[in-house]
């Protein structure tokens, strides 16, 4: 636990453009730091020329600090791993019209990210994106409020377990025609639907098909799914996915749906790159995949840990 004096931020206000609080070591998991007073320390504002903040892993942060909104130059913020984050409020992240990179991830009590993320015009990479939970929706950012991102390029869903999705809410994404790189998370489904009744199953059938339900942008060129709740996992025709990575749960096998307007003797796909990992219970034959994939050239299989 360390504290941050008003003095120090005032001696590094007019030079100060990379800052890093917290963990900065990724791989140091037998260190824990926090910093005392950060969510209404106000000096933080004083950075002006501050291009890159780092708050990784202070737990203790329950929002983003106020002084952020004055940071005007700030390209990137990271977040990660402040696992009891609660939101992302307009108010806060609106100001940051040079940010570029946002970083959310393993922010575990995250419920909502507010809209006014959406004016963010030069973010390119947002790593974090939640489903709102609870009683907030109507302020929440929405699937379809991120075509307002015209530079957005690399974007990560994390699909928690009380995430209120809506019907068709996932096709949103093809509409995303800048992105190039998707990943998408998806947590246990709630431990109330594991019943064997009719009723029960229908639920569960209906809840894990507004989570998988996703249609591709055209132009993607990578795929990283983590724990698809399926057993199969069934992709359209896309000319442009160069890379699908599939990792944890319990996927058995995929297949790609041609076009129904393709040639039956054109190849469906240009993946290059096929990346298997933690799957235990995947049983599909390399001639099997080797037939989806035609041009494949690099192939990975990591069965354990």
């Amino acid at each position: 636990m360390y504290p941050v004096s008003k003095s120090m931020f005032l001696h590094l206000a007019d030079c100060l453009v990379v800052l890093q609080l917290g963990r900065w070591r990724n791989l140091d998991d037998n260190t824990y730091m926090e910093v005392d007073g950060l969510e209404s320390l106000s000096t933080i504002s004083l950075l002006k020329n501050l291009r890159y903040l780092s708050l990784r892993g202070l737990s203790r942060l329950t929002e983003l600090p106020k002084g952020i909104q004055w940071l005007k130059k700030l390209a990137i913020l990271d977040m990660r791993g402040c696992q009891n984050l609660v939101n992302v409020q307009s108010k806060i992240i609106k100001p940051l019209k040079h940010l570029t990179h946002l970083d959310l991830t393993e922010c575990y009590m995250l419920e909502y990210i507010e809209r006014g993320i959406t004016s963010l015009s030069e973010l390119q990479v947002f790593k974090g994106f939640v489903f709102a939970t609870g009683t907030q929706g109507s302020k929440a950012c929405r699937l379809k409020d991120l075509r307002r991102l015209k530079k957005l390029q690399k974007l990560t869903i994390s699909i928690t377990t009380d995430a209120n999705i809506g019907k068709g809410e996932m096709a949103e994404l093809k509409h995303l025609f800048s992105l190039r790189k998707l990943t998408i998370i998806w947590s246990e489904i709630p431990s109330i639907l594991h019943g064997d009744t009719d009723a029960v199953k229908k639920r569960r059938n209906d809840l894990v098909e507004k989570w998988t339900s996703f249609e591709l942008p055209q132009e993607l060129l990578k795929l990283d799914l983590r724990c698809y709740p399926k057993n199969e996992l069934k992709l359209k025709e896309h000319k442009n996915l160069k890379k699908l990575y599939l990792r944890g749960g319990d996927l058995m096998r995929f297949s790609i749906d041609k076009s129904k307007h393709s040639n039956l003797s054109e190849t469906t796909n240009s993946i290059k790159t096929l990346r298997l990992r933690y799957l235990k219970n995947f049983n599909m034959k390399w001639e099997e995949i080797r037939s989806l994939l035609k041009y494949i050239e690099y192939f990975e299989i990591v069965p354990k840990d």
